[in-house]
């Protein structure tokens, strides 16, 4: 393997491993959090998780209760105006980040392309 294969390889490891520890973790925790009754107060929020991504209102209530992380997306016209914003940060697209790790020109292709 070249240097470059095994970046890719131990990036793609990597990938594969956390996905699976963050499946674990939504099946023995979240999950049963979700699916039991509206506690009074939310659980506690998970500082060690990432979180979740949405912009439905519904989904960041049901999470936030489950004790995940929430980042609610929304529009800059549906923010009223007396809400307390900390930092505004303008989204990167994740293909933008893909295109600077992987040279698609280079990369080996090695399966044929069907037509």
């Amino acid at each position: 393997l070249t240097h470059r294969e095994s970046v890719a390889r131990f990036a793609e490891t990597q990938r594969l491993y956390l996905n699976l520890h963050a499946y674990l973790d939504y099946v023995s925790v979240v999950r049963p959090r979700v699916w039991s009754p509206l506690p009074a107060f939310p659980h506690a929020v998970n500082t060690h998780w990432m979180g979740a991504f949405t912009d439905s209102a519904q989904v960041c209530h049901m999470l936030y209760a489950a004790g995940v992380p929430i980042w609610y997306i929304r529009d800059p016209q549906s923010i009223p105006p007396d809400m307390n914003i900390i930092r505004h940060v303008e989204v990167i697209p994740a293909k933008i980040t893909y295109r600077e790790f992987f040279d698609m020109d280079t990369h080996d292709k090695p399966f044929p392309i069907l037509r």
